[in-house]
């Protein structure tokens, strides 16, 4: 299959913006790890229910947030069992699993689904995000 000017496009930048991430300092990690807890700590203050992530090694470290969160009982992490996404409210970050097909780590199965209607708001990962907020994903 030929690849459009788009997907070349596209792929080149993910090849980029993986080389950037990969290239900076422990120091400027853990900056950016600060920063965004205090950010989107404040952000999300008047929210009930907040649809977080479990970040990756390669990820902004959303980890110290996702645990304030739990504590304050309105964390939500999704599930993945055979594609369909699940959304479970989290009151204790440890009580995770690592996902056998994602490696990341999410709600057991034996955490109720909680109502996708109820969740105020998302917080979405990406390899990269454009002025206009239009997300690069990874694949």
């Amino acid at each position: 299959m030929k690849k459009g000017p788009l997907l070349t496009n596209k792929s080149s930048l993910r090849v980029s913006l993986t080389q950037k991430r990969k290239g900076l300092s422990l120091q400027r990690i853990e900056e950016a790890k600060e920063k965004s807890y205090v950010k989107l700590a404040s952000y999300v203050q008047n929210f009930s229910h907040v649809l977080s992530f479990a970040s990756k090694e390669e990820e902004i470290d959303l980890w110290p947030f996702n645990h304030f969160l739990a504590r304050q009982g309105r964390l939500l992490l999704p599930r993945v069992p055979q594609n369909e996404l699940v959304v479970c409210k989290v009151e204790n970050c440890d009580t995770l699993v690592k996902s056998p097909k994602w490696k990341v780590l999410e709600p057991c199965l034996s955490v109720k689904p909680f109502s996708k209607d109820l969740i105020d708001c998302v917080l979405v990962p990406g390899l990269g995000f454009d002025q206009f907020h239009h997300r690069l994903g990874y694949g």
